[in-house]
């Protein structure tokens, strides 16, 4: 249950032959009892479990903008963007001030948490601040390109002890906005679109870089690190090491393809003949310093991934498909 607000201008404009279409979209939609796993008594005999609580308002702005941009007996032009932004900020949790969820996998464990006034999902944990030195290392070299499990974090609260009161918000699975752009081109019997999309500001956290990069812990354990250092340090997966951004730039989508002239079509009693080539992601670009195979995946395989309460968790996920392909179309 909830209520939606919308404002939805819409302006045509003509120039000459050019037609330009503009519609933006302001909206405010707030979502009440929501199916959450919250925490309960332990009289229950379990921790939480999914209950209607809370409140959360989503507030975003969308534009559409399309253009015939040419048009004649030989020669079409058309195109369209989109542009995309929500905020969404909790507003009640049920009486709690916030909910921390886990995916609790020995060799994966995440943490989130949802606090009032910020977004339903953010990840939670500690800060990275720096790497143990090498030579408190045991076997530092023993696979190519392992990171060491425990890395120093940040004494957030200055009280010159790393506990749970260190951990923090880490980032927001949410984009900061999305866009779209498609074009499509005529001239003659030939025809020619495109359509690209990017996606900015998101982020995930990357479990399969447990594995990836670090797939034997005790290898590089900083065992010989001295015991007044021992308390600064974490394992790297509960701080804010795995947490990348997901942004992304592709060329989702191009297509070239040649309408048969009607003189030749008839003769092979064809209505309408059409050869046509097409690929899809051959262009894709991640953020910088992204390691995971794919920005755009929503695991699935680990037990309360991606949940409202637990969004932007990656394991197990397939890598970005480039495809190609050829065919005709053919009408009788």
């Amino acid at each position: 249950m909830g209520e939606i607000s919308r404002v939805q201008p819409c302006l045509d404009i003509t120039f000459g032959r050019r037609l330009f279409s503009l519609t933006a979209d302001y909206y405010t939609r707030t979502s009440e009892d929501l199916i959450l796993s919250a925490p309960v008594s332990a009289a229950y005999g379990v921790d939480t479990f999914l209950q209607n609580i809370g409140k959360v308002r989503n507030q975003g702005v969308e534009l559409a903008l399309s253009s015939r941009i040419l048009s004649n007996e030989n020669f079409s032009w058309s195109a369209s963007g989109q542009f995309t932004l929500n905020r969404n900020e909790v507003l009640d949790l049920g009486g709690n001030e916030q909910i921390i969820s886990r995916i609790d996998q020995e060799s994966r464990p995440t943490e989130f948490i949802a606090r009032l006034n910020l977004p339903i999902t953010s990840f939670y944990g500690y800060v990275f601040d720096r790497e143990i030195d090498i030579d408190f290392i045991d076997n530092p070299f023993n696979r190519f390109n392992n990171d060491f499990a425990e890395v120093y974090v940040k004494d957030l609260n200055g009280d010159g002890i790393i506990d749970a009161d260190d951990r923090t918000e880490l980032g927001s699975p949410y984009p900061d906005f999305t866009w779209g752009f498609n074009s499509n081109i005529t001239y003659k019997n030939f025809d020619f679109a495109f359509q690209l999309q990017g996606s900015h500001g998101g982020e995930v956290r990357v479990a399969d870089l447990d594995q990836l990069l670090f797939a034997s812990e005790g290898a590089v354990q900083a065992t010989a690190l001295p015991e007044v250092e021992r308390d600064k340090v974490i394992p790297r997966r509960f701080t804010s090491a795995h947490i990348q951004d997901a942004s992304f730039v592709t060329l989702r989508n191009i297509t070239i393809g040649y309408t048969v002239p009607d003189y030749l079509t008839k003769k092979l009693n064809f209505d309408r003949l059409r050869l046509y080539f097409t690929g899809n992601n051959l262009i894709y670009r991640t953020a910088k310093g992204y390691q995971g195979f794919n920005p755009e995946a929503a695991g699935q395989t680990s037990s309360n991934a991606n949940t409202p309460l637990t969004a932007g968790y990656q394991r197990g996920d397939g890598p970005v498909v480039r495809t190609i392909s050829a065919g005709i179309n053919f009408q009788f």
